[in-house]
């Protein structure tokens, strides 16, 4: 019973874990988006290189 709540309880931790990369992921990915997109507007360079 112990090792079923410890189980849970580090699952729970891995799940929480992995959605907190996943969101700094999105966020990262959107800011450099949006990075580009400024650097797109004010240089006429490409921005992907």
């Amino acid at each position: 019973m112990i090792m079923l709540r410890y189980y849970l309880n580090t699952v729970n931790i891995k799940n929480h874990l992995l959605f907190i990369n996943h969101s700094v992921k999105i966020f990262l990915i959107s800011f450099f988006i949006l990075y580009c997109f400024i650097l797109r507007i004010s240089l006429p360079s490409d921005c992907t290189r």
